[in-house]
């Protein structure tokens, strides 16, 4: 039952979803996997849901899914900021399920990895740094 009902919830709102589709611009997957760990998230709070795992993995669909869907949208330049942009996602992600003891840490790490990555930003034309910020720009361009 434990993997049963989020999976029956998927399809469920999929296909809600999709008579919605016609008044609004939304991805059905996205909306339907979202919803789903939304709701699990709420039951796993009021203890009515026991299992974080499910919410967690269903949680990294969304953040990859945001991830690509800002990524296809943003220009080229600003595709440096990839990693810190998923490792805040993921940072937001796991928060919600639970708060760590090292959250505190956790931050200043991924506040440091944007610090870094703006700092690469600002002095990307360098002579020096154009082939680094060319790979970080290409390091997900297709294999």
């Amino acid at each position: 039952m434990e993997i049963l009902i989020p999976i029956a919830g998927i399809i469920t709102l999929f296909f809600i979803l999709l008579i919605v589709k016609r008044f609004f611009d939304i991805c059905v997957i996205c909306g339907a996997i979202s919803l789903t760990w939304i709701s699990l998230l709420v039951l796993y709070k009021l203890n009515m849901f026991d299992n974080p795992l499910i919410v967690a993995m269903l949680m990294g669909q969304s953040v990859v899914g945001i991830y690509y869907l800002v990524d296809s949208k943003v220009k080229e330049e600003l595709k440096i900021f990839r990693l810190p942009f998923l490792l805040t996602l993921t940072t937001a992600g796991i928060s919600l399920i639970s708060v760590s003891n090292d959250i505190i840490r956790v931050v200043i790490l991924v506040s440091a990895v944007w610090a870094v990555f703006i700092l690469i930003y600002l002095y990307r034309s360098g002579k020096n740094m154009k082939k680094f910020v060319s790979r970080l720009i290409e390091c997900c361009k297709k294999w």
